[in-house]
């Protein structure tokens, strides 16, 4: 997966991986420093400065910067999560060399007018509005806060109005001085690497200074506490959206292949059991799906649907009901097979991209995991017994530490109702 891997001249970390036969090549500069490690008072400021790096740099207008990638048949993008920031291009093999320069101009050398700061003020407050008025967007902020009431990674990364209204650009300038420096900086390059490609790094890494900078916050282990909870929003869309969260892996754990398949067998494509209970059966959502969120030390497993609010209840009792099975009953040989060919498939298919690779790479060394080769992957994923996925469900999917949030036009006693079907009326710990 990896062919080469070394640090460069002024301490920023340079990662190869080779995919021969490929037509382009994806470039991705990675910042590890996202959402979680920033000032309470300035949350937002790690995706605000992403889209200002967008407005051009010393050598690269705005104008330049989307030429030279997009003018040429490329793809240009970033991305803010809770542990890194991402500028990336997909081009074709003959022009890896100016995507490189561009990115790495972008990130190094931005020019932080303040006119481009006010001017994209107000594109991230409408960018806010838009998450806020999609139900399947704002169901996962209702359910963070719930889930890390105390956290950072409670909070959107996106920031809030109050928030992203306190940002100036001495602030910005403040913030890139301590993050944007070497140290945090990683470049990750998947498809072809042609000879030219170490004379691109020499001279846009020349005259950058090692800089002192600051390391991320050092991390614990969050903790989810322990209490059913229900939060709910009451808006006049015209679906509703059910979410559950219960506790997950972190993305170093040994357990993050059992996760998986228990992910595929629970709710991860259309043969899994909640899209077959959900929606073939009863035909109560057109969305029901599982998912997995992992960051360097910890987790979390999610449950969603999308539905009429006449069905909430309904699908909430359905989704117990496969939890409580999954717990309970060891999966058998037949379906286990199944969801290893599905992994293993979904795994080969995603890394024949280079972007995906390009991804996982750059997502394994921000949390700190190994890389790992499909080979290995699969080595893995092929280990995972029926044993392990019930041990691994009967750990996570305790009712007592189980989150939910709704967003709906109907104001019911949703939570009351949950509570029954979870058996948490006291407050216990339910046995299934």
């Amino acid at each position: 997966m990896v062919d080469e891997r070394l640090t460069l001249k002024p301490g920023i970390e340079y990662i190869f991986s080779s995919l021969p036969q490929r037509q382009s090549t994806a470039v991705g500069v990675w910042v590890r420093q996202g959402g979680r490690n920033e000032p309470g008072r300035y949350k937002g400021i790690a995706h605000f400065m992403e889209h200002l790096l967008f407005k051009g740099s010393t050598r690269y207008s705005y104008r330049r910067i989307k030429e030279e990638i997009e003018g040429k048949g490329g793809q240009l993008n970033g991305f803010t999560s809770q542990e890194a920031v991402c500028y990336f291009a997909r081009v074709l093999n003959r022009n890896v060399d100016r995507a490189l320069d561009v990115l790495l101009d972008m990130v190094l050398n931005p020019l932080l007018k303040e006119s481009d700061v006010e001017r994209e003020r107000q594109v991230i407050l409408e960018e806010i509005k838009m998450y806020n008025d999609l139900p399947s967007s704002r169901v996962f902020s209702l359910l963070d806060t719930s889930v890390w009431p105390s956290d950072p990674l409670g909070q959107d990364v996106i920031g809030t109005p109050e928030t992203v209204g306190r940002v100036k650009t001495s602030t910005l300038q403040q913030f890139r001085q301590q993050v944007y420096v070497p140290k945090n900086i990683s470049i990750v390059v998947c498809g072809s690497a042609p000879a030219s490609l170490q004379k691109t790094l020499d001279r846009a890494l020349g005259r950058t200074s090692r800089g002192r900078g600051r390391t991320p916050s050092i991390r614990f282990d969050p903790l989810i506490p322990r209490g059913f909870t229900c939060l709910k929003e009451v808006k006049s869309f015209n679906q509703t959206h059910l979410a559950l969260a219960f506790p997950g892996v972190g993305a170093r754990s040994d357990d993050r292949f059992t996760l998986e398949l228990l992910h595929t067998v629970l709710g991860s494509n259309m043969s899994s059991r909640l899209f077959e209970s959900v929606r073939e059966k009863r035909g109560l959502a057109y969305d029901v799906s599982t998912s997995i969120r992992r960051y360097s030390d910890a987790g979390v497993f999610n449950v969603h649907c999308g539905l009429d609010a006449r069905n909430a209840v309904k699908a909430f009792k359905l989704i117990v009901a496969e939890i409580d099975r999954i717990r309970c009953e060891k999966v058998s040989a037949r379906e286990l097979g199944r969801a290893r060919e599905y992994l293993l498939g979904s795994l080969l298919v995603s890394l024949e991209s280079p972007s995906n690779v390009m991804l996982y790479i750059g997502d394994s060394i921000v949390c700190g995991e190994e890389v790992m080769t499909y080979g290995q992957l699969e080595e893995r994923i092929m280990a995972v017994t029926a044993e392990d996925i019930l041990k691994l469900s009967r750990s996570i999917f305790d009712y007592d530490f189980c989150k939910t949030a709704i967003v709906t036009n109907e104001d019911a006693d949703y939570e009351g109702a949950f509570r029954r079907i979870a058996g948490q009326q006291e407050g216990g710990i339910r046995n299934g």
